[in-house]
């Protein structure tokens, strides 16, 4: 990161795992960064705490949700990266609100997971996975001839809300099945370049170059959306991360929209969540499932998480609900400290990966 001495510098990693995990790949970049002495502090998952002492010689923090309270904590610190990808969390928070450290995220290290665990569910539920396990449990050689009425993907359309890295994933996996592709993103994309993701990509995964959708919107108002959600789909992939335009971007309204168009035959739209559970007005969503009006769902996400027992979402109709984990894998750590790698070898005035446009919240 255009360091100009050769004087040794402090990386930080606070993560919630063991450090035995993280070895291999701590040692990787100790040999790419020699002039960075590495220390690692395994956090907990919810609420860390440390001693405000840790913070003074710290150049570069690797955080899953630790912070410093404060600047004045942390006089050297010029980079802090998020192993996650979305930071929703901590848009609050004096480190983001009130100092301009440049803030990267993970974004781009989930695509493979999540985009599997949106075809395995959707795969579970065109096959009726839960009733031939039911069969199976049973001892009973059910009836081949009820599955008469089941579609395949091929053909299918597939609206994707959010075209980042795990929607072109998702695109790329999509269109391998035979399925019609329309993507959806806040701003227009109508150029080759303007559609052209810039940032971090699993290589040989995705679709970088935005040539899979048939067809392109954009909006950041109900006649956009809602132009979208009318374009015949027969299933709609939620990617969009959460900020405060995009909170409660879907309800009563727009699951109604979405249903008046899907194809005929299908028996309503089917509708994955795997943004943030406040991206939806989940009492409308249980409603929809429980009337009808969507056909069925797979949510990795939740309001609040963890989900309460006795939340009625455990219970909505044809509902598969998952915690939050489509976008863990082996090799999750391994990509987050690919994108930490990459950043501490830029050049002073060159962009870092996946940097945080603070005033959009991503």
């Amino acid at each position: 990161m255009g360091d100009k001495d050769d004087s040794e510098k402090h990386l930080l990693l606070a993560l919630p795992v063991a450090e035995a995990a993280m070895q291999q790949h701590i040692n990787k970049l100790r040999q790419a960064h020699p002039i960075y002495r590495i220390t690692f502090i395994q956090t907990p998952m919810i609420k860390p705490t440390v001693d405000d002492g840790i913070w003074t010689d710290v150049d570069i923090l690797v955080t899953h949700i630790l912070l410093p309270s404060s600047r004045a904590l942390c006089p050297r610190l010029r980079l802090i990266h998020f192993v996650s990808a979305g930071i929703d969390n901590h848009m609050s928070h004096p480190m983001i609100t009130s100092t301009d450290i440049p803030v990267t995220t993970s974004t781009g290290i989930h695509g493979p997971s999540m985009s599997e665990w949106f075809i395995s569910t959707l795969l579970a539920h065109s096959l009726r996975l839960q009733e031939l396990q039911t069969w199976h449990a049973n001892h009973s050689w059910g009836s081949s001839l009820s599955f008469l009425t089941r579609r395949t993907l091929l053909g299918r359309r597939l609206g994707i809300l959010g075209y980042g890295s795990i929607g072109r994933q998702t695109a790329r996996l999509a269109q391998a099945f035979g399925m019609d592709v329309l993507a959806f993103t806040a701003s227009p994309k109508t150029t080759p370049e303007s559609r052209r993701l810039s940032t971090y990509t699993i290589p040989g995964t995705g679709d970088v170059d935005g040539i899979l959708p048939s067809a392109w919107f954009s909006g950041t108002d109900k006649p956009g959306l809602h132009h979208f959600l009318s374009q015949n789909l027969d299933i709609l992939l939620i990617a969009v991360p959460l900020s405060p335009q995009t909170r409660h971007l879907l309800g009563k309204e727009e699951f109604e929209v979405l249903a008046k168009h899907s194809p005929p035959g299908n028996g309503g739209p089917f509708v994955s969540n795997i943004a943030r559970g406040d991206v939806v007005v989940q009492d409308d969503l249980i409603d929809a499932l429980d009337r009808g009006v969507i056909q069925a769902a797979a949510l990795d996400v939740a309001d609040p998480e963890p989900l309460p027992s006795d939340s009625r979402l455990w219970d909505a109709k044809n509902c598969l609900v998952t915690p939050h984990m489509s976008g863990i894998h082996a090799d999750y750590f391994k990509y987050v400290l690919d994108i930490v790698n990459a950043n501490l070898g830029k050049k002073d005035g060159e962009k870092l990966v996946n940097l945080l446009e603070r005033g959009r919240g991503y």
